[in-house]
């Protein structure tokens, strides 16, 4: 719903198991959520409850449950409802043609047939551009994927097809977390092992930067090469081999990495940590804190090597200037929560949606590497959407696309056509990607890119090939 009409109304019972608003306030302290219970007929109230604005305070997620009172002050009913406060991120760079660059995306208008219960129907309208940048901004705090609305009937409404986009290069995949004192490193790993006969692992999250360092020196992690890899000669997929579980931190990444390649971040779903999901007393994180971080750092390493740049290739043109000093980042995560806090928080950079297509598995312990399997079990339960819900949340909240299991989109190559049909890059990760004859059959059939081994790799004809 848009953030700026009120109130907004919903017939009971619903048609999904949830649905969800956004709003937006310039400050919590005056905020506060009014529910009305009325009958089909009749303007007189069943019951109201009240959340103050405490409760937005004190946390940015939670579930709350709210008694209803009727006339007489007794209670009637019980309601309760899942929140969401995601504050804005102070460092984000919002001028058109500032140091950090604004990622951009070409779409041609096409024509896209309802397909009834064999697709995913006519995508729901698309939210306004900003005014301030190029990138466009959801309208939604928090769209869940069964709130958009399903088109029906055999209608046919124009869909902006994306044809090609800023992101170039070759781009090296590292998963981030973040410490408990607010330093993200890059670790794959749940839990580290902390080399003990006891078989004892301590989850990232709970350690500090100092602690994780100590760690990981004496952690048993088969690395294939620790050599650093040569600054001009060395490949994408030794700079990956060697960064992505080696103990760095985020900045120490950045830093490293020749600005000729890109970073793809896979923001880490810990959810346990902010929830309170975590045992034995382990910290937890504010999401909005956890990912401030993450942005933080990326943003001062983006204009401290702008900065440095400008100075070697003062003599060049402007376009051949801003072309050495960006590098090339985009986000992605299996969180839907991660993804809309990235994409409300800063507007420069791509934000892409991991879904395994499947039913949720539990992670464990001995699952804990997210490289480990086809669709990685780092994330939690509630991180996991089937296809179809991938594709209405990207939509609704303005991702750029989705990555999806391989071997999905090899069982049902049409699922390919209605994802790109609602106007997303569609990205393909899993074993099936170091098949021949699968790499041919999802370009065929017009997959994006494609994940094996930690590398993101462009084609010439703007068309992604990740190789992770």
């Amino acid at each position: 719903p848009d953030a700026g009409m009120v109130p907004h109304t919903i017939m009971l019972p619903m048609e999904t198991s949830s649905t969800t608003f956004g709003f937006q306030t310039d400050s919590l302290e005056n905020f506060r959520l009014e529910f009305m219970l009325y009958p089909s007929f009749g303007l007189q109230p069943i019951g109201k409850a009240v959340a103050l604005s405490s409760m937005f305070t004190t946390a940015s997620t939670g579930v709350a449950r709210l008694p209803l009172l009727d006339r007489y002050l007794k209670v009637v009913a019980e309601m309760s409802f899942e929140f969401l406060v995601i504050r804005p991120f102070e460092g984000a760079q919002l001028q058109i043609g500032g140091k950090v660059e604004t990622y951009w995306k070409s779409t041609n208008p096409g024509v896209q047939q309802n397909t009834g219960v064999h697709g995913f129907g006519s995508p729901p309208s698309r939210p306004q551009v900003s005014t301030v940048t190029n990138t466009p901004m959801s309208s939604a705090m928090f769209a869940s994927p069964m709130s958009v609305a399903e088109s029906t009937g055999g209608s046919v409404q124009n869909v902006p097809i994306i044809i090609s986009s800023s992101l170039a290069s070759e781009h090296v995949c590292v998963q981030v977390q973040v410490c408990r004192d607010g330093v993200p490193v890059v670790s794959p790993r749940m839990y580290i092992d902390i080399g003990s006969t006891s078989g004892v692992k301590l989850r990232v999250h709970s350690l500090t930067h100092a602690e994780f360092k100590c760690v990981m020196q004496k952690a048993p992690i088969e690395q294939a090469d620790s050599v650093r890899p040569d600054a001009e000669s060395g490949t994408a997929a030794e700079w990956h081999e060697y960064l992505h579980d080696g103990g760095f931190t985020l900045a120490e990444v950045l830093e490293t990495l020749p600005m000729r390649l890109g970073v793809s971040i896979q923001v880490l779903d810990n959810s346990q940590s902010w929830s309170g999901g975590s045992k034995l007393g382990s910290h937890r994180h504010d999401i909005n804190n956890y990912i401030d971080a993450i942005l933080k750092t990326v943003y001062h390493e983006s204009l401290r090597s702008a900065r440095t740049d400008t100075h070697a290739v003062d003599q060049a043109t402007s376009d051949q200037r801003k072309s050495s000093e960006q590098r090339n980042t985009i986000f992605c995560s299996y969180s839907p929560t991660i993804c809309v806090a990235l994409n409300w928080k800063q507007p420069n950079y791509a934000v892409f949606l991991l879904t395994s297509g499947r039913e949720p598995t539990a992670p464990s312990a001995d699952a804990d590497d997210v490289r480990s399997a086809d669709a990685p079990s780092f994330g939690l339960p509630t991180s996991h959407l089937s296809l179809k819900e991938a594709v209405r949340f990207a939509c609704a909240n303005n991702l750029l696309g989705i990555m999806c299991s391989s071997s999905l989109l090899t069982r049902v190559p049409a699922l390919i056509g209605n994802v790109k049909d609602n106007g997303l890059l569609l990205v393909s990760f899993g074993p099936g990607n170091y098949d021949k004859e699968s790499r041919a059959a999802q370009k065929a059939h017009g997959v994006d890119a494609l994940i094996c081994d930690g590398v993101i790799e462009y084609e010439a004809d703007d068309h992604l090939e990740f190789a992770i």
